[in-house]
This record gives C-alpha cells, structure tokens and sequence, in this order.
C-alpha cells in the first residue's frame, strides 16, 4: 500500500477519489482499500483472470507473513503450497473436465 493509493482514497470525489477520511481509511484492512480502490467495470467482466505477483509479497526467511486484522490485533500467516481458493479452482476446472468427457461419451450415431 503506497501514499498514492491513500491519497486516491482520500481525494475529493469530483476530482475522481473515493471521499474518505484518513481516520477511516486507516481503521481498514488491506483488502478493504483494495476492494474501494478496484473499479466497478472490471468486477463485472467474468472470465478475466487477474494473478498476484508472488514478489509483491514479503516474506521473512521462515516464510511467514506480517499483517493486522480489522481490530488491529497482529495475525502471522505461512506461505506455503497452494491457497484454499486455488484448490478449490483446481477441483472445480477437473470437475468440469470429466463432465464434458462423459457427455463426449454419450453420443452415438446411428
């Protein structure tokens, strides 16, 4: 997160920010400035797949990550593997797979 992300966050409306107080953009987790910060167009556009730049996260040696919950408490997470959402993304792209294998199967001609 960057000044000028704050900055866009905290910039007058007219002049294309989203309005808010510093007091309230700071009481918000990442992911709530990044949801104000994404435009309405680019949610609605399905099929678009968008991946993270493993770079841009920082991780200590160990491969633990550093972050703060909506009530400020510290949380310490470990990277490593895949994420629940990208397995649940694998299953679901082989579901898909065998369904349209077996309904390849079905057809015969006559």
């Amino acid at each position: 997160m960057s000044a000028w992300v704050l900055r866009v966050l905290c910039e007058n409306p007219w002049e294309g920010g989203g309005g808010y107080s510093p007091r309230e953009v700071a009481g918000w987790t990442l992911d709530q400035c990044w949801f104000r910060m994404c435009d309405k167009e680019f949610l609605k556009l399905s099929g678009r797949t968008q991946s993270v730049d493993p770079s841009a996260v920082k991780a200590s040696a160990s491969g633990e990550v550093a972050g703060r919950a909506a009530d400020g408490t510290p949380i310490k997470g470990r990277i490593a593997g895949k994420s629940l959402a990208r397995q649940f993304m694998e299953r679901e792209q082989a579901r898909k797979a065998t369904e349209q294998a077996k309904g390849r199967r079905g057809k015969r001609r006559r």
